[in-house]
């Protein structure tokens, strides 16, 4: 949560409906107390944050492919900045 700079409370709420979504908890999840709380990832969450993370290098490798021609074109009508605000950019 403080990583993401995330409220606490978002954070178990999040970790409790992701629990709830599956079979297996993805986290073991401990209450607040006098040597606080926290949570715990199970072999089952590494494997699910591992799963995800090879999904979206996938996803991201296959968006760059496809979107390719189009994000070159996209650029080269992209509006370009008067020519003063283009000069006092440069000489900072």
């Amino acid at each position: 949560a403080r990583e993401l700079r995330m409220s606490y409370r978002r954070a178990w709420l999040l970790l409790r409906s992701l629990n709830t979504s599956f079979e297996e908890p993805a986290a073991v999840l401990m209450k607040g107390g006098r040597g606080g709380g926290g949570a715990r990832l199970t072999a089952f969450g590494r494997a699910l944050i591992h799963a995800y993370r090879d999904f979206d290098a996938n996803l991201q490798a296959r968006a760059a492919g496809t979107f390719k021609s189009i994000a070159a074109v996209a650029r080269s009508r992209a509006p370009q900045k008067p020519r003063s605000t283009r000069r006092r950019a440069a000489a900072r």
